[in-house]
């Protein structure tokens, strides 16, 4: 990463006020951002956090005011979870990449610029038309079974908080993971690029959780799940 970009803003979104209150995305968004900070020398100068469903960006109050602070201050950067929590459709995608310079950072998948980025955000844009599609349809079908089905508005909400949670969950028990991050964690002391890490996991049999290869983005995303684990246990610790 560039040495020269010192400051950002960070950017957190959930999907619902039950999760701004409750759940772990905010606290392990934040605790990600303080690792990603902390190893690329940053320094926050703000913090915007928004919990609000659906994908039109001129809906998102506090995403408009980040946008602005940095679109007003080219010194400033954006920092963000990951593509599809900046943008879910390709629309709002550039015209806000393109409002702020391209100054936006991702955590999870930090190679995700141009072409990348406009690719996750299609897809992105994609997958939540065809969830609700899904969804609307195996509520009507539960229905006609006669079986007791939620509210097809909730699908979004509560489902993908516990969603999120037990991947999470999944990640942290898994012995594949567990081993992994130990190595990962040996390998970043000596300042090792994140493609080396995924190379010197595969070439030394570490698997992800699946069994499969590991990749630059999946060795950070694993690396940054644990660590922010790891910071709220501290926290917890201290308090």
């Amino acid at each position: 990463m560039n040495s020269s970009i010192r400051k950002v803003v960070r950017y957190i979104r959930v999907s619902t006020l039950k999760q701004q209150k409750h759940g772990y995305s905010i606290d392990g968004q934040r605790q990600a951002f303080k690792s990603y900070e902390k190893e690329n020398n940053l320094v926050c100068v703000s913090e915007f956090v928004e919990a609000k469903s659906g994908t039109a960006a001129e809906n998102r109050d506090q995403f408009q005011k980040a946008v602005a602070m940095v679109a007003a201050d080219a010194s400033l950067h954006l920092l963000v979870w990951d593509v599809d929590r900046f943008a879910r459709n390709q629309r709002d995608h550039h015209t806000y990449l393109e409002r702020m310079n391209n100054r936006v950072l991702f955590v999870i998948t930090p190679e995700a610029t141009g072409m990348l980025a406009s690719l996750k955000a299609m897809l992105a844009e994609q997958e939540s038309t065809k969830r609700s599609e899904r969804q609307i349809l195996a509520h009507a079908e539960r229905k006609r079974q006669g079986k007791k089905a939620g509210h097809a508005a909730n699908f979004n909400n509560e489902g993908r908080m516990k969603g999120a949670q037990a991947r999470r969950d999944a990640v942290l028990n898994n012995p594949n993971c567990i081993q992994a991050y130990a190595y990962i964690k040996l390998l970043r002391k000596g300042d090792t690029g994140w493609q080396k890490v995924a190379d010197e996991l595969n070439e030394n049999s570490y698997v992800t959780s699946t069994g499969g290869k590991f990749y630059p983005s999946s060795a950070q995303r694993l690396y940054t799940i644990f660590q922010a684990e790891e910071n709220i246990q501290l926290e917890k610790e201290a308090a």
